[in-house]
């Protein structure tokens, strides 16, 4: 749960304002301090944006078999999405959210009378494919990102690679397992991740620059303005960037003694 919620409050921390966050009473993360990592940043009506969302997510295949099924998959990973944007760290957490929605909220989001208990949620989470979520909501915050223009100034966006913070433990056998590296690509007007993947132990982020902009399917690259650290700078990513119409700022340091030059 840990892993699933820190790889989705990259993505939807921002997007959600007080309207749904200020029902969370338990087992969450201060609301002030969401507050303050928005800053002034314009954000949609989270009850208007809510039949959007579940529209995305209804793309996300159940795994379940028809018979027997009482909560859709798509409410259960809705709320889902809202609770944890909105704080919630584990799954009890989660649980506790939904029960506590008001009447009007949990009808905006489909919830009934029964709402899903925490063992439900915790079995359909589990079960469900990991990448086609990701990049259900990395397409969705994406159509978000591209209607906002940004005033005066050219799209920027950053790509960076992060350790998932919590994702290195010990098995139990005692052996100690490497954290989770992911390279993300945050949009630097509304702050979101756009997108983002799996750097494995026996590869590093330079293989992963183009596939990780790959997954841009909803932005178009052209006149955007892309940054990246000097591990980055590399004459196959300046060309990528090139044949996809972007900008880009790279640090040139001892990788590159000599200057990159593209035809234009």
């Amino acid at each position: 749960m840990q892993l699933w919620s820190e790889q989705l409050r990259c993505n939807l921390r921002d997007l959600l304002t007080q309207k749904l966050a200020g029902q969370v009473e338990k087992g969450s993360l201060s609301i002030a301090a969401l507050c303050d990592q928005v800053g002034g940043a314009e954000l949609p009506d989270p009850v208007e944006l809510a039949p959007d969302l579940a529209e995305a997510l209804s793309r996300v295949v159940d795994p379940r078999h028809r018979r027997g099924v009482r909560h859709r998959l798509v409410v259960v990973l809705t709320v889902a999405v809202c609770a944890v944007a909105a704080g919630a760290r584990s799954f009890v957490a989660v649980a506790e959210w939904v029960t506590d929605l008001p009447a009007d909220v949990a009808a905006c989001l489909s919830v009934d009378r029964r709402c899903p208990s925490e063992s439900t949620i915790r079995r359909i989470l589990g079960r469900i494919d990991a990448d086609r979520f990701d990049a259900v909501i990395g397409a969705f915050v994406q159509r978000l990102c591209a209607a906002r223009v940004p005033a005066g100034r050219r799209r920027v966006l950053a790509v960076d690679g992060k350790t998932v913070r919590g994702s290195r433990h010990t098995d139990r056998e005692g052996n100690v397992v490497a954290g989770r590296h992911l390279l993300s690509v945050i949009d630097q007007d509304t702050r979101v991740v756009l997108g983002q993947i799996d750097v494995a132990g026996n590869t590093n982020e330079i293989t992963a620059f183009a596939p990780l902009l790959g997954t841009l399917t909803s932005m178009d690259l052209t006149g955007v303005v892309v940054t990246a650290g000097a591990l980055h700078t590399q004459r196959e990513h300046v060309e990528y960037l090139h044949d996809r119409g972007a900008h880009w700022v790279l640090t040139v340091k001892g990788n590159q003694p000599e200057p990159v030059t593209v035809p234009v």
